[in-house]
């Protein structure tokens, strides 16, 4: 009889602890996915030219904030966990609706890179209109399993890039610069991958 109650008693702890972890790590999720919204929000004003920002601050914030540590309980450390998990599907919903559902960043992307490799390697702009952005390739997934909505932009850049050049050298470049042989064209164009590289 003892060992019946004991065992229900066991089996009561186990079903009340499942219900608590699940509750953790809801209360992590809701709380990681909360923070990349409103860092998105406020920081960023949903604004898609600035997405490559957002997610190396995420990545920081997830680490200041979400970072586990000894003195955490088994509940804090399970919110923790989630909560990193959170943020990256946030991360990742920003990253598809900038990368993905929109081509314009990639085009702009693809552009960027064509028009700094003319101006580094063929004729220096008469104008000082064009701003130079470079950005660290610091941002790190933080769960491998994802589609890389940032990874596939880049390609589209990437790939886009050398049918740029050409007409960059034309708009501006002057007098000889514009004349390129096709040898120099191609290199130029090989260029694209490591520009588009630093600049995203």
């Amino acid at each position: 009889m003892n060992k019946i109650i004991l065992g229900v008693l066991v089996l009561a702890a186990a079903i009340s602890s499942s219900t608590v972890d699940a509750r953790a790590c809801e209360r992590g999720l809701r709380k990681g996915q909360r923070e990349v919204n409103r860092m998105w929000r406020n920081q960023f004003d949903e604004d898609c030219d600035e997405i490559i920002d957002l997610g190396r601050k995420v990545n920081r914030m997830v680490r200041r904030r979400f970072r586990e540590t000894r003195r955490d309980n088994w509940w804090r450390r399970e919110i923790k966990r989630c909560a990193k998990i959170g943020a990256a599907d946030m991360l990742q919903k920003y990253e598809k609706k900038c990368f993905e559902d929109d081509s314009i960043l990639c085009d702009a992307l693809a552009e960027a890179a064509a028009e700094s490799i003319v101006f580094e390697n063929v004729c220096v702009p008469e104008t000082e209109d064009s701003a130079e952005a470079s950005y660290d390739m610091g941002r790190k997934p933080i769960r491998a399993s994802r589609p890389d909505y940032k990874k596939s932009c880049r390609n589209v850049a990437i790939e886009s890039c050398p049918g740029l050049i050409k007409p960059k050298i034309r708009r501006h470049c002057r007098g000889r610069d514009r004349n390129v042989k096709t040898s120099q064209l191609r290199a130029l164009q090989e260029l694209c991958e490591d520009a588009v590289i630093y600049l995203l």
